[in-house]
């Protein structure tokens, strides 16, 4: 996504050490100093320790409140999400009975950031868009623009692109107002990302190209790393897998000059998915191993679980079926750990797939239904969209109910065009290529049944907005 990464710990903490660092009653100035400096360092033992020195003083309710918020950026950095959204839930509701606006503003900013990194969208969107009214309030243009970024990102999630958009570009206005080129950086980043996933790319290009100049020009390095990985996906998404590596390669250059190795993290993983599309496999395995080895250094298992999920699809595609059941598996128990469904979801999916390439059917439909009902929680329309599809499958194949499979079929195809235009191809590729395989097998009458159910669901509900969603089924029915 953006630079700096809107729903990521690190963020979180860097709003935190800013506003710890803000004068609020209390007199305790140096203490407030060197928690500061232990949230920018991430030593968590003197937070703790220094933590528990607050409690210890004699706190006025603001006081109380940083102490809750605290507590709540520490477990976060923990990785305990449920305990952190607890102690914000605290630290929010005590800022609302003081004159604390900004630091009310802020601990909204953060529960809705732990919020979406649990997926949990719909929370994530009322807490931005209450810390949005209160700076609206406040008449702080910036920081309500600064929201809407984040607003922004969480509708992107949703596949609310209409939303995304205006969010994006009304943040974008504000900063070119007041001159903050960089954040403007950040919004072009932003509009990119959406208009790649409705198809437009050349436009996508551009806001990302817009970005880059912007970057380099400052010598910001973070966001020329950032904006190169986003325009690499838009090249991927384009069919320009060449373009795409250029542009992940010069990221991982840089990123190595800053001594980054989260943004090395993030270009070697994106490597890995392109050089993968590109049958390079051996040189996919290793870019991910690379990836890997990366986040578990740095404790990462979030982005970690991500990476076992694509090294296990690269071990899958190459029958390596021993190596990606581990993977799975291990990435199926961090996403548990950590409470990521709309990540389990995915992971699932594929632990599917290797379970149809190992013709264990028996585990398919509970997996592929665990799936669904995950996918469907958290509003996740890829995963979602794929599940319908092997739901279509199992109920063609395995239960011999093509009605049952036809309906699947038709939900799938909409849920991935209505998620963006790479993931409705797919779809639309898979699912044409299993109706031309009935109709070589003579199964004529199920294919066009099949053809026409998802034809007149797609026109209903698709309408106009996605012109070329249908298309190959219109070939089809015609041929």
């Amino acid at each position: 996504m953006m630079y700096p990464e809107p729903t990521s710990t690190d963020y979180l903490l860097e709003l935190l050490h800013h506003h710890l660092q803000s004068d609020w009653s209390g007199g305790l100035t140096n203490w407030r100093k060197q928690l500061g400096d232990a949230l920018e360092t991430w030593n968590v033992s003197l937070t703790q320790r220094l933590l528990a020195e607050l409690a210890h003083q004699e706190l006025d309710i603001v006081g109380q409140a940083h102490l809750h918020m605290g507590r709540g950026g520490l477990l976060a950095r923990q990785e305990q999400w449920s305990r952190a959204l607890d102690k914000l839930e605290t630290a929010e509701k005590l800022f609302a009975q003081t004159d604390d606006v900004v630091g009310h503003c802020w601990v909204l900013l953060t529960q809705g950031n732990l919020y979406s990194n649990q997926g949990n969208w719909g929370k994530a969107l009322i807490a931005y868009q209450r810390a949005a009214a209160l700076f609206q309030e406040q008449g702080d243009a910036y920081s309500e623009a600064q929201t809407l970024v984040n607003m922004g990102a969480a509708y992107y999630a949703q596949s609310r692109w209409g939303e995304a958009l205006q969010a994006y570009r009304q943040s974008l206005h504000t900063f070119l107002d007041v001159g903050d080129i960089q954040s403007a950086a950040m919004c072009l980043n932003g509009l990119g990302d959406i208009l790649t996933d409705l198809g437009n790319y050349e436009e996508a290009i551009e806001c990302y190209q817009a970005s880059l100049e912007i970057f380099t020009e400052a010598g910001h390095i973070d966001g020329q790393v950032a904006t190169l990985n986003n325009l690499g996906r838009t090249h991927d998404y384009a069919a320009r897998s060449e373009e795409a590596l250029a542009c992940y390669q010069e990221s991982l250059g840089l990123a190595q000059q800053q001594g980054d190795l989260r943004s090395q993290a993030i270009a070697l993983d994106n490597l890995g998915v392109t050089l993968q599309s590109l049958g390079r496999h051996d040189e996919a395995l290793i870019a991910h191993e690379q990836s890997l080895s990366i986040y578990r250094q740095l404790g990462d298992q979030h982005s970690a679980s991500a990476t076992l999920n694509h090294l296990g699809m690269v071990e899958r595609s190459q029958r390596l079926f021993a190596a990606a059941e581990l993977h799975f598996e291990e990435a199926l128990t961090i996403k548990r750990k950590i409470d990521d469904r709309r990540g389990l979801a995915s992971v699932l999916i594929n632990l599917t797939l290797l379970r149809i390439s190992q013709d264990r059917w028996e585990e398919v439909k509970s997996l592929t239904e665990e799936a669904a009902m995950l996918a469907e929680e958290t509003q996740a329309d890829e995963p979602l969209a794929t599940a319908h599809m092997l739901l279509g499958l199992i109920s063609h194949v395995q239960e011999r109910d093509f009605r049952a499979a036809a309906n699947h079929y038709a939900q799938a195809v909409v849920l991935a065009w209505e998620y963006n235009a790479v993931t409705g191809q797919r779809i639309n590729r898979a699912i044409v290529r299993h109706l031309k395989d009935l109709v070589q097998h003579g199964k004529i009458k199920e294919a066009r049944v099949i053809c026409a159910h998802i034809l007149q669901n797609g026109r209903q509900r698709l309408g106009d907005d996605y012109p070329s969603a249908l298309e190959d089924f219109e070939s089809l029915w015609s041929a």
